[in-house]
């Protein structure tokens, strides 16, 4: 069950392909929505990036749009 957060990020992702035409952000996005419903869940080793996979590769697109969108 998605929770709000992975709605509202879906969303976004709609206005995105719609309104913007851009495609690669909007699948981007999508994925980012598919790993936050975890993301907040700790694992074994709590909340670790390195062993949460759900929060790595959120904080890996994160540094994805950084360095393209020299943030």
């Amino acid at each position: 069950m998605a929770g709000p957060i992975d709605a509202a990020l879906m969303k976004i992702s709609y206005i995105v392909k719609k309104k913007y035409k851009d495609e690669k952000l909007a699948e981007q996005i999508r994925k980012v929505s598919s790993h936050a419903h975890n993301a907040g869940l700790p694992e074994e080793d709590g909340f670790d990036m390195n062993t949460n996979h759900n929060l790595k590769a959120i904080m890996e697109m994160i540094q994805q749009w950084n360095k393209e969108y020299k943030l």
